[in-house]
């Protein structure tokens, strides 16, 4: 058989040509002996048969081909013993039903098919063109040389070339298979259709005997291919042929009367419907097998696809008004938190619960979209697609595919983290903070309760990370925020706003003083130190508390309890503010204020006022303290309690300060000498915390020296009580260095501070100032008189001079006496007055003049 094959896949050589000839030739002439008795052409010319099939399949070279067919089928005529005209005509005339049927099979494809049924009405078309062509052909010439009849030579030769192409031609088409058969049964076919072919042609019987061979034929075509079917076909036809010609069987001459014409047809009509009923019959049932096998693999991909795919696959079926499981894969239950028990015959919506994301699916109809299941301690994510389909059956049938997109969840919320949180200390981030709190306002609007807003910030972080680095200052970052989450109430949102400021949402509060209890629980959480790797780092908070009203705007409330944390930080640090009218009558005075001070300051509106200090014992004047005016030029002498705390929080304070510094220093250098009998009167200058923080104190105060030509010892640097806590070693240092070289430091307003008693015995001080608020209240408070006493004594044990400010009457002053306080200043001996007055005052109440006066 793989020799036929490779015969019909390759160009025809020489000898192919040969072969062919001997072929046609052969077969030719064999046929002419196979005609029944006194019938004067064959029954069956399986020459046409060949010819048409092998000008089919060769049809590019069909030129040769026809004139092989023409030669050999000729020559087989003349050597049968037909005249030469006759053989001449038959041979042309098989030559043009060979090209004919040729072309009839060869129009829709390169190589005939024989796979569906219009390949057989194809089949059946060639077969009858090409039988009427050579019977023309055959008939006409018997007319012409052999005066036979046109009609019997017609209907004769046509049946005979039809029944052959009909039975040769498939054997050489391309063909599906048949149904994979085992040997036992091919061969018990075969036996029984050769065994049936014998016994009906090979004995005399009646006609109808011969369609006994059909069941056997039938097998075959139902069971085998298109081409086993066509090989059997050729083996009935040689058969049928061979004995009837020899005159045996049902179609023999003998079996009815006598006629040759008769048993020829009968031959023909019974191959031609063998042919009819069998090809038919097998073209379909292979369709049909390789339908089945198709659908197979199909069936066979789809299993695979469906059991071993990725995701989770389902099908469901329609029942009612529900939707029955009815099959699913194996990652169908794992992915649905489900067994296989479970998930069997399910109602759908009872699987996927009440985790449908959005719109619930519509019974029967297509369905996109998420479900979220808790399985056990975790969460998960389907992405899920419903399709309806139909069935053959009509069954309402829907696919589900299950695609696990938990992953792309988890990294949202990462994503959503990441972008919400502050990459440092993992609290929300400013962006999130501003969201939450345009959410959280509007929904209070329609509420009875209070929303507050905490602006913390840090107290003097600034000094954390010029004296230990950024690094050292993160980690206090880090430790303070987890300090303040400890505190928060579940619900309240706290945030890293930027720096070492944060931000802290408390809503359904009942009252502001409920704010103010949980700013005064961050403060004691975060206490009054940090310590990184067992180094103490000082720490506070200063608080500022806005409460939600009607119609208040996020930059309002921002606003609001920003100032409120500034007047926290005014008031002393680490404690709590909250907002009022007068912060924001402040707020908008300094924003009036701020650029007036910057144009005051280049415009030198700024002037200098000195106030005494006196020796309370004698009288007489020892120095003064230098105090700064603004003279504005529209509202007059303006007093520093209407403009200072605005010049420290807009940052003029380093440059008023130096100005200060520099101007007294000029002043201290105009006062006469030889005043005093053992020192000359000294200027007293006060210093802001910005000045201290400015990180080049110390060359300040020398640039200032040296430029008014002062010697040292007539300089006395004021710094308030509260700035000894807060003194950095570096800034300590720069002191002691100043205190070296004579410069005098003092303590302001001692007695209202909070320093530790180690930090005023570190320091290089001279003299204390006693606060004037102890001085006015000492007459009639004995607890003022009291801490008098013991601030006069606590500077006589230290070897400090002690100066007693707000003196305003002599009653005061002799209290002081009394307590062992001798320097005094205040309105009982002169208000600041400007430095060309004071110089008059300095030289009248000088102690050499007093003691001239004396004398």
């Amino acid at each position: 058989m793989s020799g036929v094959k490779e015969f019909w896949h390759r160009r025809p050589s020489t000898i192919d040509h040969a072969a062919f000839a001997a072929a046609v030739f052969g077969l030719s002439l064999v046929a002419v002996q196979w005609g029944p008795r006194r019938l004067d052409t064959a029954v069956w010319w399986p020459a046409a048969g060949l010819s048409v099939a092998v000008v089919a399949r060769f049809w590019d070279r069909r030129a040769t081909l026809i004139v092989i067919v023409a030669v050999s089928s000729g020559l087989a005529n003349l050597v049968g013993g037909r005249s030469l005209a006759l053989s001449v005509c038959f041979g042309l005339s098989n030559a043009l039903e060979a090209i004919v049927g040729g072309w009839i099979l060869t129009r829709p494809t390169a190589r005939p098919e024989l796979k569906v049924l219009d390949d057989l009405w194809r089949l059946l078309a060639a077969a009858a063109a090409g039988a009427v062509v050579i019977a023309t052909g055959a008939a006409t010439a018997v007319v012409v040389f052999d005066q036979g009849a046109f009609t019997s030579v017609w209907r004769l030769v046509a049946c005979t070339h039809a029944a052959a192409v009909l039975v040769v031609v498939p054997l050489t088409m391309v063909v599906n298979s048949g149904a994979a058969v085992n040997a036992a049964e091919r061969l018990a076919q075969s036996s029984i259709l050769l065994a049936t072919l014998v016994v009906v042609f090979r004995t005399s019987g009646s006609m109808p005997l011969a369609f006994v061979v059909f069941p056997a034929a039938v097998w075959g075509a139902v069971r085998f291919s298109v081409r086993t079917v066509s090989f059997e076909l050729v083996v009935v036809a040689v058969v049928t042929v061979v004995f009837t010609s020899q005159g045996h069987g049902p179609f023999a001459a003998s079996a009815h009367g006598g006629s040759a014409t008769t048993s020829g047809a009968l031959t023909q009509a019974f191959l031609i419907s063998a042919v009819l009923v069998l090809l038919p019959l097998a073209i379909v049932a292979a369709q049909h097998t390789a339908a089945l096998v198709e659908l197979s693999a199909r069936e066979v991909m789809f299993r695979q696809g469906f059991n071993q795919s990725l995701l989770g696959m389902m099908l469901l079926r329609r029942s009612g008004g529900s939707h029955r499981v009815v099959e699913f894969n194996d990652r169908s239950p794992a992915m649905l938190g489900m067994t296989t028990e479970q998930l069997v015959d399910a109602e759908w919506l009872d699987v996927i619960g009440d985790g449908i994301v959005g719109e619930p699916p519509e019974l029967g109809k297509p369905w996109h979209g998420e479900v979220k299941l808790a399985i056990g301690d975790m969460t998960r994510w389907l992405d899920v697609a419903v399709s309806p389909m139909r069935s053959a059956a009509d069954t309402e049938m829907l696919t589900v595919q299950l695609v696990d997109v938990t992953h792309r969840h988890i990294a949202e919320e990462i994503l959503s983290l990441r972008a919400s949180s502050d990459s440092l200390t993992g609290l929300f981030n400013r962006a999130h903070f501003l969201e939450c709190l345009t959410e959280r306002l509007d929904a209070s609007a329609d509420s009875t309760q209070l929303l507050a807003l905490l602006f913390v910030d840090l107290d003097d972080f600034k000094d954390i990370n010029d004296s230990a680095g950024h690094a050292i200052g993160d980690d206090v970052l880090i430790e303070v925020a987890r300090r303040m989450s400890t505190m928060t109430r579940p619900g309240d949102l706290l945030a890293r706003f930027g720096g070492d400021e944060f931000v802290l949402i408390c809503d359904a509060l009942a009252s502001a003083e409920q704010a103010e209890a949980i700013a005064a629980r961050l403060i004691e959480a975060v206490g009054d130190s940090v310590d990184i790797d067992g180094i103490s780092y000082p720490v506070g908070l200063s608080i500022g508390i806005a409460l939600s009203a009607a119609n208040i705007s996020i930059g309002d409330m921002m606003s609001n309890a920003d100032t409120a944390m500034y007047a926290s930080k005014a008031a002393g640090k680490s404690r709590t503010t909250l907002f009022s009218e007068v912060h924001r009558a402040h707020a908008r005075r300094t924003v009036k204020l701020r650029p007036q001070l910057r144009r005051a300051l280049e415009s030198k509106e700024f002037v200098l006022y000195v106030q005494p200090i006196v020796d309370m014992v004698n009288g007489n004047y020892i120095g003064g303290e230098a105090l700064v005016r603004w003279q504005h030029p529209t509202e007059g002498l303006l007093m520093p309690d209407k403009w200072l705390d605005v010049a420290e929080s807009t940052g003029l304070m380093p440059a008023l300060g130096e100005w200060v510094l520099n101007t007294a220093c000029h002043i201290a250098a105009e006062f006469p000498d030889g005043l005093g009998a053992t020192t000359q009167a000294r200027i007293h200058v006060n210093v802001s915390a910005r000045q201290l923080d400015d990180g080049h104190f110390g060359e300040v105060v020398a640039r200032a020296l040296r430029n008014a030509h002062l010697a040292p010892d007539r300089l006395a640097i004021e710094f308030t009580e509260t700035h000894l806590a807060r003194i950095p070693p570096e800034l300590l240092g720069e002191l002691r260095v100043l205190s070296a070289t004579g410069v005098l430091l003092a303590a302001d307003d001692f007695g209202t501070g909070y320093s530790p008693l180690t930090k005023i015995t570190e320091l290089p001080l001279d003299m204390v100032k006693i606060d004037k608020q102890f001085v006015a209240k000492m007459l009639d408070d004995r607890r003022s008189m009291a801490i008098v006493h013991a601030l006069v004594g606590l500077g006589t044990a230290l070897s400090l001079d002690v100066i007693a400010e707000g003196v305003e009457t002599v009653a005061q002053a002799e209290a002081l006496i009394a307590a062992g306080c001798r320097l005094g200043q205040g309105f009982l001996w002169s208000h600041a007055v400007p430095p060309a007055h004071f110089l008059r005052k300095l030289v009248k109440h000088s102690p050499r003049r007093a003691a001239i006066l004396s004398s």
